[in-house]
């Protein structure tokens, strides 16, 4: 068995066999370059990186993006967040939801006097 192997202008290549492939096995393996930061990732938003925000899936967009940690916390207690809202800190519904699951088991209000 014989093989040709041309190389194109754009890094392509063709193969030509000739004879009995009987057996012939082919491996391609390319070069492949690395991602030196999470910015360079097609499917990561660094739009709203922050110092101490975290990175979350965002099934919408089909990608990943940052957000605030509240954010999380918000989600966890199924809290529909209000859209464009730039609150501080948890929702007053989160609040309540872990007022309630938490109820006597740990006393966020610091009981009474």
């Amino acid at each position: 068995m014989s093989y040709n192997v041309s190389l194109g202008s754009n890094s392509s290549f063709s193969v030509r066999l000739t004879g009995s492939t009987d057996d012939f096995k082919v491996l391609l393996a390319g070069g492949g370059t690395g991602v030196g930061d999470l910015a360079n990732l097609q499917d990561v938003n660094t739009s709203g990186q922050s110092d101490r925000w975290v990175l979350v899936y965002d099934s919408a967009s089909n990608a990943y993006k940052f957000v605030d940690p509240d954010e999380v916390v918000n989600a966890a207690a199924n809290v529909t967040p209000v859209a464009q809202a730039s609150s501080v800190g948890l929702s007053t519904a989160a609040v309540d939801y872990l007022d309630q699951a938490l109820d006597d088991k740990i006393d966020l209000d610091a009981g009474t006097f």
